[in-house]
């Protein structure tokens, strides 16, 4: 064998394994994709960074709230110390829910102060042009 057949050989191996492993990894089932992209918009409005979770709105959202506007509409009242995403349902093959686990600390709140508060949120996810997008209504 030559060695040019050989370094073929091998960079075909090599892609066909990434594309394995990158397959692996890739959510596949409409409920992994939206428990990652939902999961993903939590993280970042954990780490404060509202603008980039304003992005997971849905394009007609966007177009009619800006970015400013969204990241001007948080209070000050409580801090979200824990987000996770706990269960996704999917009524249609365009439209998901997604439950989340919200864990806050009021902040400045008489008798609730150093308390933990849990609650539970569902969000409206949909399909559109291949990804999701988070639904919220004006």
């Amino acid at each position: 064998m030559t060695t040019t057949i050989r370094a073929s050989k091998l960079a075909a191996a090599c892609l066909s394994l990434a594309l394995a492993a990158c397959a692996a990894f890739a959510p596949s089932t409409p409920e992994e994709q939206v428990k990652s992209r939902a999961q993903a918009r939590q993280d970042l409005l954990l780490k404060g960074d509202r603008k980039r979770a304003y992005e997971y709105f849905t394009p007609g959202y966007r177009g009619t709230v800006s970015a400013d506007t969204y990241v001007g509409s948080f209070g000050t009242a409580v801090e979200t110390v824990g987000a996770t995403v706990e269960s996704v349902r999917c009524e249609t093959l365009d439209k998901c829910v997604a439950q989340v686990k919200l864990q806050l600390k009021p902040v400045g709140i008489r008798g609730f102060a150093g308390n933990m508060i849990t609650t539970y949120v569902n969000e409206t996810w949909l399909l559109d042009a291949g990804q999701w997008w988070l639904f919220q209504t004006l």
